[in-house]
């Protein structure tokens, strides 16, 4: 069966309910109990399903400088720089990529909040910078006054200066690079003469592809005015490459702003792919796997490593080993690479689901550079370019003679097999597309096979009790019924009282169980995540014997310590799954578990009743009153519940391996997190539990069950005053339905 043929069931199915007054009075509840949707709301649904599993989602990952955005101008823009080049690593805004007919973009600014962070970061970073140089400078006094005899012969200005130097010059920065980031972010954001209101006007902008690429560079250029507040963009552009395909382009640091790293992960968690760019020349480093935390276990399944700017790697002992042959050069990068791979993955402190997934990762070389050589005449190119083509011409003579340049040019870009790459995954994604909207399908046509076949069973039994009913009698049961009502009620409302007490309690235990088990898990995951390392840092010799010390050697000695480490994106994972398992307890569990109480409420509902009756000598049809006893648990109404989990940003934009104080400060902030989180929980559980105890409260299940037998017979009694017509009736009805089935 088609979706349209579904569909046509459907239409045809609901036309027959609302025609016929018997169907049309359960048909809502059974519709609900069956999942039975109007033909539109399928339509939307099946629409929403295919938008989304259709489209081909892709990470790319990189350190910053690793050539991101000149790859993905070479791999979709054919080489023209479309995406601006990041001035620094907190300027690489996450950017999104979508096709869209008209070229747009959109633009996320930062709030008051993250500059607010910003700011606070910065200002951290410049304590810390200043702590080093002041240490530098009384370590640099401190040999300055061995060497000399006169304390006034010190020049303190020139030793302060000297302190600077020598500190800006190390590490440092390194060391401190998100922190320096937002140090760098700040001045910027200093320097700007915008306000945050002015930044509204500019949110979203469309045109061609010309004024688009113009226009970016307000934003993500090196001296754009917005750059300094812009936090992501999604640029929609008509091109090909990007139909049925969403690219994240993520920013390459440890991001300190918890918002863009929760942004970006929040993308990254989708992923169906991700390719993890890593220039040739310093492949795959430790940073480079720990972008692999970023990604998440249960969606992101194939991992692809682009080491960038390959044709740097000709040179040097490639050359000698290749005698100047293209095809034995690049053969050798690629087995040097491959060689090192797995030492190198477990260099890293990504989760190790995601190391063993990306030890099959396949290595593609790649050169953008090249990229733009076969698209640019050698007069246009610039200078760092003109050197890196004359090195290929050089070194490479046979392979990049005029005659054959173009096709060496187009093997080191090597975008046809990046863009095989893609076609190949779009495949796939088809592939479970289709394998996705036919198990949606059957599911659908299970639903409305079974939802046919109660509505045949209202008809069948129908048409047995007008067989087998007497208007006599069934008059002389309706005087009867009435004489034991009163009695029969209250037994029923008294049973129903335990039963709802019963539901109620059942539920709160189910869910506290539950939800004690998984923070057990969340827990033990969390203190797995914990661990500790060997750190070396400087440590003061003090004063020596006599005070001696400074007279002999320098002041610092290399020592080591124990320190904290964490991982950070286990425990992101390990809460992001939690919260998954909590809205599935609390709403399809929970669905599920009152749906099978009904079921038993109603088997104890009809003993108590039948054996009211039985007992006052009245006989009446099983069918008859299951119906009513069916009819009126129908009409009950059940909260609804859907956990929506809010995971703080420190959280959610977390990924790495923390160490130190860093590591400490998270750690607390983790289990203050998932304290408060499970008191939360518990108190959802208990509302959850007192709302099913409040819709339950009060209903007059007695009085309704009877209310529907009463109707119950007085429709029998309708029926059998022409009894040989609606038996007529209710069998064309029958026959109607079964032929819909087929």
């Amino acid at each position: 069966m088609s979706f349209n043929e579904f569909l046509n069931k459907v239409e045809k199915i609901g036309s027959i309910v609302e025609a016929n007054a018997i169907l049309r009075d359960e048909g809502a509840n059974l519709r609900r109990e069956h999942f039975i949707k109007s033909v539109d709301e399928f339509k939307s649904d099946q629409a929403e399903l295919e938008r989304k599993e259709r489209l081909l989602k892709i990470g790319i990952l990189g350190r910053v400088k690793a050539g991101k955005s000149s790859f993905l101008n070479a791999l979709i823009f054919g080489g023209e720089n479309v995406l601006p080049k990041a001035a620094t690593p907190m300027t690489a805004a996450l950017t999104i990529l979508e096709y869209a007919k008209s070229p747009n973009f959109s633009v996320e600014f930062y709030t008051k909040k993250d500059l607010d962070e910003i700011a606070t970061k910065a200002r951290e970073y410049q304590s810390k910078f200043n702590e080093c140089v002041n240490a530098k400078f009384i370590e640099l006094k401190a040999e300055e006054q061995r060497r000399v005899l006169d304390p006034a012969q010190i020049d303190e200005a020139k030793l302060r200066q000297n302190a600077l130097d020598i500190v800006e010059s190390s590490n440092f920065k390194i060391e401190q690079e998100a922190l320096f980031a937002c140090y760098e972010q700040n001045e910027l954001i200093k320097k700007s003469k915008i306000s945050l209101a002015e930044l509204e006007a500019h949110k979203d902008f469309s045109g061609d592809l010309e004024a688009i690429r113009a226009k970016l560079s307000d934003f993500v250029g090196e001296s754009g005015k917005f750059m300094p507040f812009t936090k992501s963009i999604t640029l929609r552009l008509n091109n090909e490459f990007l139909q049925d395909v969403q690219i994240i382009d993520t920013p390459g640091l440890n991001d300190p702003v918890p918002s863009r790293s929760a942004r970006t992960l929040e993308f990254l968690d989708k992923c169906d792919a991700a390719l993890v760019l890593s220039p040739a020349g310093q492949f795959l480093n430790a940073s480079d796997v720990d972008l692999l935390d970023k990604l998440d276990k249960n969606s992101t399944t194939k991992i692809f490593f682009v080491a960038s700017r390959a044709d740097s790697q000709l040179h040097g002992h490639i050359l000698g080993k290749s005698n100047g042959n293209l095809d034995t050069a690049i053969s050798l990068i690629e087995n040097e690479l491959s060689s090192s791979i797995s030492q190198k993955l477990h260099e890293g402190e990504a989760e190790s689901v995601m190391i063993q997934r990306a030890m099959n990762a396949k290595i593609i070389l790649s050169s953008a550079i090249c990229a733009n050589f076969a698209l640019r005449a050698e007069s246009d190119l610039d200078e760092d370019e003109s050197h890196a083509l004359g090195l290929l011409k050089k070194h490479y003579p046979n392979d990049f003679s005029p005659e054959k340049k173009m096709d060496s040019f187009k093997k080191l870009a090597n975008m046809q097999t990046l863009q095989s790459i893609f076609a190949e995954l779009k495949q796939q994604k088809e592939a479970i597309l289709a394998q996705r909207l036919a198990e949606s399908l059957a599911t659908k046509q299970n639903n409305l096979s079974s939802y046919q076949q109660a509505l045949i069973d209202i008809v069948k039994n129908q048409i047995d009790l007008l067989q087998s009913s007497d208007l006599d009698k069934l008059k002389e049961q309706e005087m009867e019924l009435r004489r034991v009502k009163r009695d029969a009620e209250y037994a029923l409302d008294e049973s129903y009282e335990d039963l709802r007490d019963e539901l109620v309690k059942e539920v709160r235990e189910l869910l506290k169980d539950k939800k004690d088990m998984f923070f057990r898990d969340l827990k033990g995951k969390s203190e797995r995540a914990e661990d500790s390392k060997d750190e070396k840092y400087q440590k003061d010799k003090g004063s020596g014997f006599l005070g001696w010390r400074d007279l002999f050697g320098t002041r610092y000695v290399e020592s080591s310590r124990k320190v904290i480490t964490f991982k950070a994106g286990a425990v992101r994972s390990a809460i992001k799954e939690t919260c998954a398992n909590l809205e599935d307890l609390l709403s399809v569990e929970s669905r599920d578990f009152i749906k099978e109480w009904r079921k038993e409420a109603h088997k104890r509902v009809s003993a108590i009743l039948l054996k009211e009756m039985e007992g006052n000598s009245i006989y009446m049809d099983r069918i008859l009153i299951s119906n009513s006893i069916k009819s009126a648990f129908n009409a009950i109404e059940y909260p609804e519940i859907s956990y929506e989990s809010k995971i703080p940003y420190f959280i959610s934009g977390a990924s790495g391996t923390l160490s130190g104080s860093e590591a400490e400060q998270f750690i607390s902030k983790v289990e203050n997190y998932i304290s408060d989180f499970k008191i939360q929980v518990g108190k959802d559980i208990n509302s959850f539990a007192d709302k099913i105890g409040a819709n339950l409260k009060g209903i007059k299940l007695g009085d309704k069950i009877f209310g529907n037998i009463i109707k119950e017979i007085e429709r029998l009694k309708d029926d059998l005053a022409s009894k040989e017509k609606r038996l007529k009736e209710y069998k064309n009805l029958q026959a109607n339905l079964e032929e819909a089935m087929k």
